[in-house]
């Protein structure tokens, strides 16, 4: 749902659509980037990576239902990955299915917790619980 396709060529365009797709979302959404890379050598070899942004709705007592329940999956599988358990239950949630093949196993990931500067202090904790969960 409210899922869209777009080529890019360059950097700029790229960070055009990112900046583009998060100002045009509602406020209590997450917004999900997938960039798949695509890189051909001069002798015409092509190696393809893959780039996930993915920004959470809010966390805590006021975020809506779905979004709750989306870092309760999302926190699920980091715990998985942490003990090197085999990632079961990624296809519950929309989030944790698009995310399976980059969590865990030989993929990087970089899980960046921003508050506002004003947010409650239970936000706080359960983002940085969050964030904490796949210390690795």
């Amino acid at each position: 749902e409210g899922t869209a396709t777009r080529r890019v060529s360059s950097s700029q365009e790229l960070q055009d659509l990112l900046r583009d797709g998060r100002q045009n979302a509602p406020g209590s959404t997450h917004v999900l980037a997938l960039v798949h890379l695509t890189k051909t050598s001069i002798s015409g070899a092509t190696s393809r990576s893959k780039i996930v942004f993915v920004d959470l709705a809010g966390i805590g007592s006021h975020a809506p239902r779905e979004a709750s329940a989306s870092h309760k999956a999302l926190e699920d599988a980091l715990r998985m990955a942490a003990s090197r358990q085999p990632l079961v239950g990624c296809a519950n949630h929309v989030l944790t299915e698009a995310l399976q093949d980059c969590i865990g196993g030989s993929a990087k990931m970089l899980l960046l917790a921003l508050l506002a500067e004003r947010a409650e202090r239970s936000e706080a904790l359960q983002a940085v619980a969050l964030a904490s969960v796949g210390s690795w």
